[in-house]
């Protein structure tokens, strides 16, 4: 059965016309990304949004935590057997080495009760758990259920049980965004542990191992080399495990060597982490001289560091945006119930979900929603699986804008794989369209009969 349009003639609209508000909310998304990216006037918004979203992601992560949980519990006795094994010989081989670390840790104490040494950390750890990763393929974050009511601060570092994962960026009241290693935007203040060297780690974004930059072709440091924290910038506490030197390139010619890195904590597979309560504050620094006396030749700027199931990996990178094939379906099905505004709103609640620039989807999803308003009509005129051809090039025009902002704000490229997503998403049309649409079935059927 055909649908039957059932909009008033054009004469009988009122209010702006698409393209005008299209126009409003494109320039209020260009303001908003201006004032979150320069000066962060929102955090207050975005704190009362996340407030609100909150109970929303816990209801999206709740299917995926039942079907964990009850695949875990028909998982097969014997590999549970073997893994018991497994686990009971491995804390037998590390027995000696715990028993050892105790000994250290007594004789260490006792040092520092000489030497009147202040302790390493101020206040209790928090333990939390990851509620799932960062969609922004630009970034590597990751979001834990414990925020500002159970004492969390941004700064903190984040451990897992083998070493460094990260940071904490940014606190919400219920939940908290972590910045990994590997982020293009995260430095870590290391030494070698062989040879004493220090360094500055530096991530460089997704697929790709952190470096350390800006060393001498002829510094002490080889493949297999340890790197510890260094304790220099008073965030990380000293000696902590980041991460193992993989290769070291020393080319002729070149004033630096490049040196790669491996992270040893599990940055995108540990379940369960650590936060680390603050390290004691470092002297303060001495006054910075009167301009009169000394003049300076530039001004720094404050520089913040860039920052829903639970996925990440290849997985992530195939996973479509849902929300934005939902809001194409209303707008091509239904464009009365769905507005540029309504559109615009739900990109914000976007941008505070996934830790990105306010502006950022909503100007992505008001754009969309226009787009969808304008060629509907085309589009309903063929069948379901041509749909989803048109449908491709909406959502990829959508991550296409979405990839414009970032880089205008310095991101770098990303692979060819970003435009996977919105293609898996053209693909998932046809069902996306059936279901919604079984609903409205019984309906139509009874108000025909």
């Amino acid at each position: 059965m055909r649908h039957i349009s059932v909009e008033p003639p054009p004469f009988f609209h009122r209010g702006p016309s698409p393209l005008a508000r299209l126009a409003f909310f494109g320039l209020l998304s260009l303001a908003l990304l201006f004032a979150d990216t320069r000066y962060r006037y929102l955090e207050s918004v975005r704190h009362a949004v996340a407030v609100v979203l909150y109970p929303v992601q816990r209801a999206v992560q709740l299917p995926a935590e039942v079907l964990g949980q009850v695949t875990s519990y028909f998982s097969s006795q014997a590999a549970l057997a073997e893994d018991n094994a497994a686990l009971r010989q491995q804390l037998l081989s590390e027995a000696p080495v715990v028993q050892g670390y105790q000994l250290l840790l007594q004789e260490n104490a006792r040092l520092r009760a000489l030497l009147n040494v202040e302790k390493r950390f101020q206040g209790a750890t928090t333990a939390a758990e990851v509620l799932y990763s960062g969609r922004d393929p630009f970034t590597q974050k990751l979001f834990v259920d414990k925020g500002e009511s159970a004492g969390v601060q941004p700064g903190q570092a984040v451990i897992d049980e083998v070493g460094v994962v990260g940071q904490v960026t940014r606190v919400f009241p219920y939940m908290a965004e972590v910045t990994l290693l590997t982020d293009k935007d995260h430095a870590v203040p290391v030494k070698v542990e062989r040879s004493g060297v220090r360094s500055v780690m530096y991530g460089a974004g997704s697929g790709r191992l952190p470096e350390l930059r800006f060393l001498s072709p002829n510094v002490e440091i080889q493949a297999g080399d340890k790197l510890l924290t260094s304790g220099i910038d008073g965030t990380y506490p000293s000696g902590l495990a980041v991460a193992q030197v993989v290769s070291v390139e020393r080319e002729t010619g070149q004033i630096f060597a490049r040196v790669t890195c491996k992270p040893l904590a599990g940055v995108e597979k540990s379940p369960h982490l650590l936060i680390l309560g603050r390290a004691a504050a470092p002297p303060q620094r001495p006054e910075e001289p009167a301009e009169s006396d000394t003049p300076r030749k530039g001004r720094g700027r404050h520089r913040g560091i860039a920052n829903l199931v639970p996925v990440s990996g290849v997985t992530l990178r195939l996973q479509p945006d849902f929300l934005a094939l939902v809001l194409l379906y209303w707008c091509i099905q239904e464009p009365r119930l769905i507005s540029v505004g309504m559109a615009w709103c739900l990109g914000l609640l976007m941008d505070v979900a996934d830790a990105t620039v306010f502006g950022q989807h909503a100007l992505a999803y008001a754009v969309l929603a226009y787009a969808a308003e304008y060629f509907r009509r085309r589009v309903l005129r063929f069948p379901l699986w041509q749909q989803a051809a048109q449908v491709a090039i909406l959502l990829l025009f959508c991550a296409a804008l979405v990839l414009l902002v970032r880089v205008v704000g310095g991101a770098p490229i990303p692979r060819w794989t970003y435009a996977v997503g919105p293609l898996v998403g053209a693909l998932l049309w046809p069902v996306v369209t059936t279901l919604l649409q079984w609903p409205q079935r019984p309906r139509r059927s009874q108000a025909e009969v």
